[in-house]
């Protein structure tokens, strides 16, 4: 059986590349919370996707009580715990950050930052930034929980605040490239096998990665 024996140039090269693509693509990112993106939550023609209900208290901070429509309860599979909920390790959460054994989002601004545990602020160096409690709060128990039903490449509808990706299983509503590309449910992940289907999981533009289109420039929303 013949052998094909790769050198250890193109092998840099290679590693190099998908290095260059992640750079690339996470360069693209809009995450839905962030209330600074003007591009359309859905672009013509894809399928519809209703707002969050109102079922449960979920809010950001001085916003609407809001949640995502209720499926199973806890961080699930892709960790999706939002701000403010009891987690035993970072990868409960949807911001990969488990502090003192609560939740803690990345955030822009203190829209960001869910209430349900009680009063937060947004602080930290910008682009680092996270919800950090005002005073003395008490998590909310994991289980009290209802997950998004959402899969991963389902169409989301960007808030621009915290209750973007409440949505989804995994948590994250996120879109990348060109404006015209829709936002996508997404998820953090720490392994290619997280991101199933034509997605890669790399770097985001926060401490953890997350999993991203192989094809940046333009997708479509499911």
């Amino acid at each position: 059986m013949a052998l094909r024996v790769v050198s250890s140039k193109a092998l840099a090269f290679t590693f190099g590349a998908v290095a260059f693509i992640g750079v690339a693509a996470c360069s693209d990112l809009k995450e839905g919370t962030d209330p600074s993106d003007v591009r359309s939550p859905l672009p013509s023609g894809s399928p519809s996707s209703p707002a969050p209900s109102s079922s449960l208290p979920i809010s950001p901070e001085g916003g609407t009580t809001v949640t995502a429509p209720p499926s199973s309860t806890g961080p699930g599979p892709r960790g999706a715990l939002p701000n403010g909920y009891c987690c035993t390790a970072d990868t409960d959460c949807r911001a990969r950050s488990c502090v003192a054994g609560m939740c803690a989002d990345t955030c822009a601004d203190e829209d960001g930052c869910l209430d349900t545990a009680g009063p937060f602020t947004c602080e930290g160096a910008r682009g680092e930034k996270r919800c950090v409690p005002r005073g003395a709060v008490t998590c909310v128990p994991a289980a009290s929980f209802a997950r998004g039903t959402k899969k991963l490449g389902e169409c989301c509808v960007a808030t621009h605040d915290a209750r973007a990706g409440l949505e989804c299983e995994g948590g994250r509503c996120d879109a990348f490239g060109p404006t015209t590309n829709p936002y996508i449910c997404g998820q953090a992940c720490e392994k290619a096998a997280d991101c199933p289907g034509a997605y890669m999981c790399i770097p985001g533009p926060h401490d953890f990665k997350i999993c991203v289109p192989e094809a940046t420039q333009q997708y479509t929303c499911k």
